[in-house]
């Protein structure tokens, strides 16, 4: 099962907390910063519908906790998981099975050069005139039609649509941050001490600023 979070613009500093937030919920978690929207996206591994409710409760909960609000999907793979977020509300997430359920089954095929879609979108004019107004049309057609007609990036984006598709890179782990403070010797003043622990702190958030 992929979450996914789209949120419109959040600080370096409400992402940053909001990427702590996922990463304690999934080892996976992607991010797309491109265009006017943030998208995150998290793979909450196996499970069921009741499960993806689940998560979406979760995951609201988690934005809320930081004052934030964002728009959340949750679909068996990460293409079906935009669009589910997509589709949703703030505090209204959506949970996606399949493309033809729900309102994904009338979600059209997009006009502009969505990142996640933007081999259908570049054949939307000859789609449309091939009667094909939504994704859920361009999903029923046969594969070899699809390779045949608009190549293989229209392909890849078909079988997206069917939930076939490499699934999220491991997040890498950040690199460990240290500091350290060597006296000169056997050290008898509380304040010496307290002046070094402040400066290790000092050292240690001016690290973590440049990250």
């Amino acid at each position: 099962m992929i979450g996914c979070l789209i949120m419109a613009t959040p600080t370096v500093a409400q992402l940053r907390a909001v990427r702590l937030q996922l990463e304690r919920l999934s080892p996976r978690v992607q991010l797309d910063a491109g265009g006017s929207e943030t998208v995150l996206l998290l793979d909450l591994g196996r499970g069921t519908l009741a499960d993806a409710r689940r998560h979406s409760a979760t995951l609201s909960a988690s934005l809320a906790t930081l004052g934030l609000s964002g728009r959340i999907g949750l679909a068996p793979a990460p293409t079906l998981a935009r669009l589910a977020a997509s589709l949703a509300r703030p505090g209204a997430p959506e949970v996606l099975s399949q493309l033809g359920s729900g309102p994904a089954r009338r979600a059209p095929v997009p006009a502009v050069a969505v990142e996640w879609l933007a081999p259908l979108a570049a054949h939307a004019p000859a789609l449309h005139g091939l009667g094909l107004h939504t994704l859920a049309d361009v999903a029923a057609l046969p594969a070899a039609a699809v390779a045949g007609r608009f190549g293989p990036a229209a392909l890849a984006a078909w079988w997206a649509l069917h939930g076939v598709e490499p699934p999220l890179a491991l997040t890498p782990a950040p690199p460990r941050l240290g500091a350290r403070h060597v006296f000169a010797g056997p050290l008898a003043d509380a304040l010496a001490l307290d002046a070094a622990l402040r400066q290790l702190a000092t050292r240690l958030a001016t690290g973590l600023e440049r990250r």
